[in-house]
């Protein structure tokens, strides 16, 4: 629920002094926003229903955030995941892709470009160590020694942001 959906609970001083506050003006800014006294300004922040809104309003902003990051995470997982066999015809030898059309959504983001060549289509797809790298990085593994690391752990992690990745992609809870 955001600051707007809360009409009935607050003033309208005190909806644009929440708002204020949400996207990070101080308490003297803010306060001056609504020209309203420091003193109040600092009752308003103790009250449990102004407390409610901006509570609701970080929630929000957070389950945004996440949900991003989950996304980004999950279309860095799947450029990881790609194989240039999968857009081939079996028993082509190599010689004639895959109708495009008929490619999954999934298989259609990890190309980067198709080219017409005198010899026909050349498809490139996303940089798939690249794509591993970024993971690494994000997981924090970049920098770990060989030593560091514990196989069942890092594999839990790994299972934990697949699973996050398909949740983000699917829409799934």
């Amino acid at each position: 629920m955001s600051i707007r959906d809360y009409g009935g609970m607050l003033t309208d001083s005190q909806r644009r002094f929440a708002y204020q506050i949400s996207k990070g003006a101080t308490i003297k800014d803010a306060a001056d926003f609504v020209d309203i006294t420091l003193d109040t300004a600092t009752a308003w922040l103790n009250d449990p229903e102004i407390s409610e809104v901006l509570l609701a309003d970080k929630r929000a902003a957070l389950t945004v955030a996440l949900t991003t990051r989950e996304r980004v995470l999950a279309d860095i997982i799947s450029l990881s995941q790609s194989n240039i066999a999968d857009y081939y015809e079996p028993g082509s030898g190599w010689q004639a892709l895959r109708d495009l059309e008929s490619l999954t959504e999934e298989q259609q983001k990890r190309i980067q470009s198709v080219e017409w060549t005198q010899h026909g289509p050349k498809l490139k797809l996303y940089d798939r160590s690249k794509a591993l790298n970024d993971v690494a990085k994000y997981l924090g593994l970049d920098n770990v020694s060989a030593e560091d690391q514990r196989p069942d752990e890092l594999a839990n992690m790994l299972r934990a942001f697949a699973a996050a990745a398909e949740k983000a992609t699917t829409g799934a809870d």
